[in-house]
């Protein structure tokens, strides 16, 4: 998903030329994908499938969000009906569980955002700035002219822009067996 418009790139920076109109299209189709990697998700709303193993509890934490509509929930090839959902997380009805099984869980639902939030957006903004000025610097991290130095940021994202992804990071448990 896109997260951002070249017009609102151009109005954060205060460019009225659209001279590197492609540049910036280029950047924001680049930063969007780095956002979504790192918050391991994909944010159009869209059909996503869930398939897993049953741990009986009653509810399911689901990889996409926010969730919009659950089309089919089954167990063990058995279509069940849910009570519940809110942004992520799936309730079945009362006395159902997601019994234990190997891959024996399947959800198809709707999750997704129709239009960016306003603090994701400003994040990809911010990140398409940086690294627009960054081609005036070329990663620089110091330089020194006439007695003075200039240092620039050189972290691949800086913390202010990572403290709002983290908000709309996915979570995930690895195991390793040892």
């Amino acid at each position: 998903m896109i997260l951002t418009t070249v017009e609102k790139v151009r109005e954060y920076l205060r460019i009225s030329s659209d001279a590197d109109d492609q540049l910036f299209q280029r950047l924001i189709e680049a930063c969007s994908k780095v956002i979504e990697n790192y918050c391991l998700r994909d944010f159009e709303q869209k059909e996503h499938v869930d398939k897993f193993s049953g741990n009986n509890q009653g509810y399911h934490e689901c990889k996409f969000y926010p969730i919009i509509s659950v089309e089919l929930i089954t167990i063990d090839n058995v279509v069940v009906d849910f009570k519940d959902f809110d942004e992520n997380t799936i309730y079945l009805k009362d006395n159902q569980n997601f019994t234990k099984g190997r891959i024996n869980c399947y959800i198809n639902y709707t999750a997704g955002y129709l239009t960016v939030p306003k603090d994701l957006e400003q994040a990809c903004i911010e990140l398409v700035g940086i690294k627009y000025k960054q081609i005036e610097t070329l990663n620089v991290s110091s330089k020194g002219l006439a007695g003075e130095t200039t240092n620039f940021i050189v972290k691949d994202m800086p913390d202010y822009v990572k403290v709002v992804l983290n908000k709309y990071r996915r979570v995930t448990l690895e195991w390793t067996q040892k």
